[in-house]
């Protein structure tokens, strides 16, 4: 039997946008400039494609891990999931002993490059409902993203939530006498990864895709003659509604597991999962980064941020403003401040070459517009740091003194002159 709860979940109170402070929007900023390359698991378990699904499996369990990159005697060729062995267990006519991992297998490989944003995959997930993003270079995969790698790094940025923010009510649960078929078909038919067991109404575990891949099809059961008892996990790990999103986290990442039952005064209220996690990072993540970049766009101080190559990766307005330069891509993905806004262009090559030791905070520049007026301006910078804390660039403003420089060579002109 097989039925859906819904409860109503208080919503607890959000933090106003107001409230985050520069510097806060700073640091949840940096996270979202976090390459892939940075968050990557780079221990790739790889299969044949000529291997069985069983024997797949085994290296799965064995490993702990919830997919395979296949390869085609080297090159790629797929990805074998958790989910790809779920949707084929529903199906009575597959006898996994005999099926081979390339019948199975999802492809083409979704892949992305290791220097793809870490926003950007978190979109990819979300928006295409996978789980895992292969990392590929020169054709060849070398890291994996997943879920779990993507809350590993970025969980902290939920403190202020609770549980119930952000789960999901809406549970699928089945009997506990159900077959493992019955279930799996059931997963399949409305793409869950789990679902919560009862008897009499009371919650005595939960059935996942690493349960039907540890469980089941890694040690050659029949789905259709198994019970779900006795292979489902028992008993499960609950959580109240109240709990913060960062200690539910915690407590997954403790035991090794992707999803919590929500527990409020005995009754089963929800269920949270990885996925509901990652989409509240990338919700939090995308305020902040628009709230940052508003405050700098505002901003009269001409800001800029540079790559550990001197590029240019962002320009404030004032920044343009003050080059008089109109169009960004002007300076974007350019060297800092390109020779055209010199008058010795070997400053330049002093500058780029301090910035790239780090020894440069405060300096005085000498430059000229785009129109050819003349500038002085005084940089301050200081070196940026990822969320693992290696230095991944630079950021800084430009003071324009101009004025105060003029000034100052015309009173000693007129010192001298008397």
């Amino acid at each position: 039997m097989v039925e859906h709860k819904n409860r109503s979940v208080p919503r607890g109170s959000v933090e106003s946008p107001a409230r985050k402070s520069c510097s806060h929007a700073l640091r949840a900023t940096s996270r979202t400039w976090l390459k892939t390359g940075d968050v990557m698991s780079k221990n790739v378990a790889t299969v044949n494609q000529g291997c069985s699904v069983i024997s797949a499996a085994k290296i799965m369990s064995e490993k702990n891990v919830s997919c395979l990159v296949v390869l085609n005697n080297g090159p790629l060729s797929g990805i074998v999931t958790e989910t790809d062995m779920l949707k084929k267990a529903v199906d009575g006519e597959y006898d996994f002993r005999k099926v081979k991992v390339e019948q199975i297998m999802s492809s083409p490989v979704r892949s992305i490059s290791c220097n793809v944003s870490v926003m950007e995959a978190l979109k990819i997930m979300e928006t295409e409902n996978i789980r895992r993003l292969v990392v590929i270079e020169a054709g060849r995969p070398v890291g994996i993203i997943t879920q779990t790698d993507m809350v590993r790094i970025l969980a902290s940025y939920t403190v202020s939530r609770e549980v119930s923010e952000i789960m999901s009510s809406d549970v699928a649960v089945i009997a506990s006498s159900a077959s493992v078929k019955e279930a799996a078909k059931l997963m399949a038919s409305q793409d869950i990864s789990c679902l919560v067991a009862l008897d009499d109404d009371e919650v005595v575990g939960i059935f996942t895709e690493r349960d039907l891949l540890k469980r089941v099809i890694a040690v050659k059961r029949n789905p259709a003659r198994t019970s779900l008892k006795k292979v489902m996990s028992s008993p499960v790990v609950t959580v109240s509604p109240d709990c913060s999103i960062i200690s539910a986290w915690k407590l997954l990442e403790r035991i090794g597991i992707r999803r919590l039952v929500v527990i409020d005064d005995e009754n089963l209220c929800g269920v949270l999962t990885q996925t509901d996690i990652l989409k509240a990072i990338k919700d939090g993540l995308e305020e902040a980064e628009d709230n940052y970049f508003r405050l700098l766009n505002k901003s009269g101080n001409c800001i800029f941020t540079i790559d550990m190559d001197i590029n240019t990766t962002y320009v404030n307005p004032a920044f343009m403003k003050l080059l008089e330069v109109t169009d960004p891509d002007e300076l974007i993905d350019k060297p800092f401040l390109p020779e055209q806004f010199w008058d010795d262009p070997r400053e330049r090559d002093k500058l780029s070459g301090q910035l790239k030791r780090a020894c440069v905070e405060v300096r005085e520049l000498s430059l000229k517009t785009t129109e050819g007026r003349r500038l002085f301006v005084i940089l301050f910078s200081i070196r940026n740091k990822n969320i693992k804390g290696e230095i991944s660039g630079s950021q800084g403003v430009l003071y324009d003194v101009t004025d105060k420089k003029e000034l100052a060579v015309m009173s000693a002109e007129a010192v001298n002159a008397v």
